[in-house]
């Protein structure tokens, strides 16, 4: 553990974590982008641990959070908070870990999957072409904001919106957006109810917002550097 924390220097405060159990390895995306992009670079490098240390962490059950909270313990990261299993991403787990140890934090608490937007919209999908059209047209917009679990993936199924300010901010652009020229496209009724959605959207995910800001974030990792 001490070897690997040496050779990263610092682990990210939100970490998309890895586990590849047929090649025993490890590895860390920094979610937020608050790590130096050196550092983002060294955390996404897959990593072999020493076997004794496997088999005590990773051969338990593969979602148990226990064994993950216990893994980052080690690493120095004693209130780190694992997700429930990402639906459609095999091993990979969301983990969220407090950069200084003092700040309780909640995994399934920092985004909405797209799946997840897409299932607010899907009630609409009786109704009208044009409407339909719509709802794939603001949902096209939603994906702007979303990235990727892993580099490269495409397509709206394996996206997050990350609760950030900046992505609050643009879903309620959305909102405003639909209100104001949606009746080009679809009736005033329609409207109503693709407004109510979208500020639905903005208000859940300023619940599960973090009180950090992306600078606040880089300044305590590059602090911690």
């Amino acid at each position: 553990m001490k070897d690997y924390s040496k050779s990263v220097g610092v682990l990210p405060p939100s970490a998309l974590f890895e586990v590849n159990r047929e090649t025993e390895e490890i590895s860390f995306i920094d979610v937020y982008c608050a790590l130096p992009r050196s550092l983002c670079l060294r955390v996404r490098e897959r990593r072999k641990l020493v076997k004794g240390k496997w088999e005590e962490f990773f051969h338990k059950p593969l979602f148990d959070p226990l064994t993950y909270e216990n893994f980052f313990c080690a690493m120095g990261y004693p209130l780190a908070h694992v997700s429930t299993p990402l639906p459609g991403q095999g091993n990979k787990i969301f983990v969220l870990v407090s950069p200084y140890g003092r700040e309780h934090v909640h995994a399934n608490k920092v985004y909405l999957s797209m799946r997840e937007i897409e299932a607010r919209y899907l009630p609409a999908n009786f109704s009208t072409n044009e409407e339909n059209n719509y709802i794939k047209r603001v949902l096209k917009t939603y994906n702007e904001a979303s990235r990727p679990w892993q580099e490269g993936e495409r397509g709206r199924a394996n996206r997050y919106i990350l609760a950030t300010e900046e992505n609050i901010d643009f879903t309620e652009y959305i909102a405003r957006d639909i209100a104001e020229f949606g009746h080009r496209f679809v009736s005033d009724v329609f409207v109503q109810y693709m407004v109510r959605v979208a500020k639905g959207i903005k208000e859940d995910l300023e619940k599960v917002k973090l009180s950090w800001s992306k600078k606040q974030l880089a300044r305590s990792t590059n602090w911690q550097i």
